[in-house]
């Protein structure tokens, strides 16, 4: 690989051109460029490069009209030789390695075609951004392509030359603006491409990075996640400095932002969870003192190293993910991370291809450097191909599985759907129960596959149901939003409960579970401590389509769990001890309703028919019921 001549540098290796009189031999290389047909290429640029790389400086040398070239006032020595056309010419740059000069050499090149990747960069109003940079980068190998010209135009216009492949792009502001970079993976050229993409404003989200003792790490790697999304944030160029500063250009929102040292300076990785960011920010990290967990991964049978197994480690307590640079094996089955002291659970996930299962060790009590061999037993293929309805594949569906008998999350590895909808995991022999779970985008519901014998590789077909999103906001009763709100969905006709994944309220009191079309009770069940009913319970609510539900917890009695708090039906609204619903009740409910009386010590109770919350609907039922011979109040929910 070689730079720019904007870029080049001197190299003191005792090489002087062509100034004056030389004391030892002088020689040079010279030759011919041409294209495939072997037509000569003019205005080709000519680099010097040691032979370790370096750049040398040498004058301005480009081909002549008959392609020749000539570098004179060379010593002896090995060299490589750089040679980059113009990119109107559609050919590729060229680097000639161990040129070995102790005479004079003609070193003749001949340039591939290549094909033009081309483009426009703009900005949220479809404005060209002239002076962005493209980098392109090999996307197996991650060698950087030596594109000249690759920086944007006036009109925000980019155009370089490059190879058939597939490539990473990354476009950044190198002028100092503050604008998101922007990187896409596996874009296949397969011939002249256009790829334009639309950088955001941003922020400098910039700060420095400290040990224990308050001394700068150096090269320590910051990593920035959309906390809502997921979706990691390009940032070029994030590593601290030697004074332990990072600096990047970050998008508003909320980030999650991981620090993860060098493995050598034994420091623990660092996070900060949903990092508000709405303007230039400084963030410094403190990080502590770690130790090593070292070892090696073996096969049980035959004790082979299993070399690119992925160790994952929790905190045994909170059951929080640690990040643990460092923490696959090499080759030789060999691993060295670096982890807090305390109580660990540690997983260790051998590559698919191994049919080796992964193993979990539970409760590992890591106080100094530790040494943990392990072995990974043989395993099977569970493998499948999920659908739609409409048998389109679905893609990033998460598949997780517990042991049947116990109820033991199985560590998996390759546990999302492809492009194509296909997922292959390992597991050892056994029965277990799988759990489907698509993201929320593409509007399939959940599904549960319960005790599935696994003694053989086994492929199995799943074809998930089209899926309603019910979502909405759950309040206290001060009206804030009440996190770790847990949603849970029974099907009307039977009392089944559903499946639903990540039914738990966020930090804001959001929820999203996504339902089959159906006629589901719906119940939200509180652990705040605020004096409010801690159970709603919404009856024989149709979801045929995307559906907002928002709730507001009632201030009242606590403790009404998930029955009522004293009778076993619905009316006692006066909450009287002699347990019985009688015109006192009625009263009761009039009052609050309409004259401002004291709210129902129960609201649960007072809830008469069971749905939604306290309204005309309760007072037509427990009328219908006492006067009329209507039905009686729909009783507790029993869960």
């Amino acid at each position: 690989m070689f730079l720019k001549l904007g870029r080049i540098i001197l190299v003191a290796a005792g090489i002087i051109l062509a100034q004056g009189g030389m004391a030892y031999a002088q020689f040079s290389i010279s030759g011919t460029v041409t294209d495939p047909g072997l037509t000569p290429v003019p205005n080709v640029d000519i680099f010097l490069y040691t032979a370790q790389g370096d750049p040398i400086g040498i004058p301005p040398t480009i081909t002549d009209a008959s392609g020749f070239y000539t570098i004179t006032g060379l010593p002896s020595g090995t060299y490589g030789v750089g040679f980059e056309p113009s990119t109107a010419s559609g050919l590729l740059v060229h680097y000639e390695p161990n040129v070995v000069v102790t005479s004079n050499v003609t070193l003749d090149v001949t340039l591939q075609q290549g094909y033009f990747l081309t483009g426009f960069v703009t900005d949220t109003f479809g404005v060209g951004i002239p002076d962005i940079d493209l980098n392109v980068y090999d996307q197996a190998s991650g060698n950087k392509l030596v594109t000249p010209g690759d920086n944007t135009d006036a009109t925000g216009f980019y155009e370089v030359v490059i190879p058939l492949g597939t490539f990473r792009l990354r476009w950044r502001a190198v002028n100092g603006e503050k604008l998101v970079p922007v990187e896409l993976e596996n874009i296949t050229v397969n011939g002249d491409t256009s790829v334009s993409i639309s950088m955001l404003p941003g922020f400098f989200v910039s700060g420095t990075v400290v040990d224990n003792l308050g001394q700068p790490v150096f090269d320590a790697d910051l990593d920035f996640e959309d906390a809502i999304t997921g979706q990691l944030i390009a940032t070029p160029g994030d590593n601290t400095d030697v004074f332990g500063y990072y600096s990047a250009i970050i998008p508003a929102g909320f980030m999650n932002i991981n620090v993860e040292p060098k493995v050598a300076d034994k420091l623990v990785a660092d996070e900060k969870y949903a990092v508000p960011i709405s303007n230039d920010t400084v963030i410094n990290f403190t990080l502590q003192a770690g130790v090593y967990v070292s070892g090696t991964v073996s096969a049980a049978n035959g004790g082979a190293a299993v070399g690119g197994a992925d160790i994952d480690v929790w905190d045994a307590v909170t059951h929080v993910k640690l990040t643990t640079p460092g923490d696959n094996t090499d080759a030789l089955g060999q691993y060295l991370m670096v982890v807090p002291a305390g109580l660990l659970n540690i997983g260790y996930q051998p590559p698919v291809a191994t049919l080796l299962a992964p193993i979990v060790l539970n409760n590992v009590n890591v106080v100094n450097d530790t040494i943990i061999d392990v072995t990974v037993p043989d395993g099977l293929l569970f493998s499948g191909t999920i659908t739609g309805p409409s048998g389109l594949p679905a893609v990033g569906v998460d598949i997780d599985a517990e042991k049947s008998a116990t109820g033991e999350s199985v560590s998996l590895v390759g546990d999302a759907t492809d492009a194509s909808g296909v997922f292959a995991v390992v597991v050892e022999p056994g029965t277990y129960n799988i759990d489907y779970e698509p993201p929320l985008n593409l509007h399939l519901a959940p599904q549960k596959l319960l005790n599935l014998t696994l003694t053989t590789s086994t492929d199995i077909p799943i074809s998930l149901d089209t899926g309603m999103l019910v979502s909405g906001i759950v309040r206290d009763s001060l009206g804030l939003p009440d996190p770790l709100v847990k949603v849970r969905a029974l099907l009307s006709s039977t009392g089944d409960t559903v499946f639903t994944p990540a039914n738990l309220t966020d930090g804001f009191g959001n929820y999203n579970i996504m339902l089959a079309p159906n006629t589901y009770d719906l119940v939200y069940t509180t652990d705040s401590l605020l004096p409010q009913v801690d159970t709603m319970f919404f009856a024989s609510v149709p979801i045929y389509r995307d559906t907002i539900l928002n709730v507001d917890f009632p201030a009242g009695q606590v403790g009404g769990g998930d029955s009522c708090c004293i009778s076993p039906i619905r009316g006692n609204v006066d909450y009287d001890l002699g347990d019985n619903i009688d015109i006192s009740d009625l009263v009761y409910l009039v009052d609050y309703m309409f004259v401002g009386g004291t709210p129902p010590p129960c609201f649960i109770e007072a809830n008469i028919n069971g749905y939604g919350g306290i309204d005309i609907s309760d007072l037509v039922y427990l009328v219908d019921y006492m006067f009329t011979g209507g039905p009686a109040p729909v009783p507790c929910p029993l869960l």
